[in-house]
């Protein structure tokens, strides 16, 4: 018979729990985004689901939970954006 233990099954998906805890955010942050539609979810009766690849994509994307970019530049600035003083 074969072994169909948790641990030998790599899981596909994860609770919204699960998912938050594996990312190091709060449960409330990725409900909202899931609300917001930036985490799509998968609904298995009264289960949420979070495919685990869909967290990887977000995590390569670049940005954070709140869509915007990691890290960002500071905005070079010319002396064209210096305000003339006048003098």
């Amino acid at each position: 018979m074969p072994d169909t233990s948790s641990s030998s099954i790599p899981r596909l998906t994860l609770t919204v729990n699960e998912a938050a805890a594996s990312l190091g955010v709060s449960s409330r942050l990725l409900w909202g985004r899931i609300y917001d539609g930036k985490i799509a979810v998968t609904r298995v009766g009264a289960r949420v689901l979070i495919r685990v690849a869909d967290l990887e994509a977000l995590l390569e994307d670049g940005r954070d939970l709140t869509g915007e970019p990691r890290f960002r530049r500071p905005k070079r600035i010319t002396a064209g954006d210096i305000p003339s003083m006048g003098l």
